[in-house]
């Protein structure tokens, strides 16, 4: 168990999982949006789609936030005095906190339509709400991307000092 975590949170590890993240997350996006304007009332497929990767999103973020604490449960060793160990630390804290809110984001616009219709009756908008969930999962997109791009430039730069 050890070496898949210490494989799965290493820089090289979490780079492959970013890119396996943005793949589900494109085509995520493609079939929602396929769905969003299919003249068929896809709503429960498109709220399944947007559910899953806004866990996804969730858990990978809560993930990348307590990188150091799932080290320190797993006896990982890793070298806290190192530069380039500290900046992967920070790097993932910081954008797991944004994966986190991303998908919470994507997560209330889908509960915002399963609101009981003699409550609020938001059903009118349930495309623009949906839309705004897509946008939400089109950042998220960004966001690992450039999470995996300044792991890439950490690893030269610290590589090359």
């Amino acid at each position: 168990m050890n070496f898949i975590v210490s494989r799965i949170f290493s820089k090289n590890g979490m780079i492959a999982m970013n890119c396996v993240i943005m793949l589900i997350a494109l085509f995520s996006i493609y079939t929602s949006t396929y769905l969003l304007f299919n003249s068929a009332n896809d709503s429960a497929k498109l709220d399944d789609t947007l559910d899953a990767l806004a866990a996804i999103l969730v858990a990978y973020g809560v993930a990348l936030e307590e990188r150091e604490v799932i080290f320190k449960l797993f006896n990982l060793k890793f070298n806290q005095e190192s530069k380039k160990e500290t900046e992967t630390m920070h790097l993932s804290h910081s954008y797991g906190g944004m994966l986190v809110v991303l998908g919470l984001m994507v997560e209330v616009m889908i509960e915002l339509l399963k609101i009981p219709a003699h409550v609020v009756d938001i059903r009118s908008f349930e495309k623009p709400l949906f839309l705004i969930g897509l946008v939400f999962c089109f950042f998220s997109i960004q966001y690992i991307y450039k999470f995996s791009s300044s792991l890439i430039k950490t690893k030269t730069l610290m590589d090359e000092k």
